[in-house]
């Protein structure tokens, strides 16, 4: 991710990570050098720069998804955004590997664990509402974007 459209002289901002969410705020556009960018804000810690779809050799940087997520374990909606183990949560539903959640607020931070929370709608469950954790505390995740 980096500062400026243009990747000539650009300062770098971040690396991203694999699996990590972006929300577009412009773009994609063609750059100085050909490449296709955009600009967009990382759902992890809010920070905004530029990033390429495709590198020079084809490989690819970005994929488009929904914010419809499949749930790759067991894991627990919840009443708010916050370990479900901590007191005051409650278990809203226990979810299961295969269940599809649409996203409505990507990654909010819990001061306590330190862990991201995405507020979803379980689907097919009569529009069900709750706080569920992207990843464990062992860094396993517990949903994943579907491709759009």
């Amino acid at each position: 991710m980096t500062a400026e459209e243009a990747m000539t002289g650009s300062k770098p901002v971040r690396k991203l990570q694999v699996d990590e969410v972006i929300e577009v705020k412009e773009g994609p556009n063609k750059d100085d050098k050909g490449l296709t960018r955009l600009r967009g804000k990382a759902v992890k810690d809010g920070v905004e720069g530029w990033v390429s779809l495709v590198g020079n050799s084809g490989s690819v940087f970005l994929e488009e998804c929904s914010a419809v997520c499949k749930v790759l374990r067991e894991s627990k909606l919840t009443s708010s955004c916050a370990p479900a183990e901590e007191e005051g949560n409650t278990t809203v539903r226990s979810l299961v590997a295969g269940d599809k959640l649409e996203v409505l607020e990507w990654d909010t931070r819990h001061d306590g664990s330190g862990l991201a929370f995405v507020r979803a709608r379980v689907e097919d469950d009569g529009g069900l509402e709750g706080w569920v954790a992207r990843v464990a505390e062992d860094g396993a995740p517990f949903l994943r974007p579907e491709k759009a």
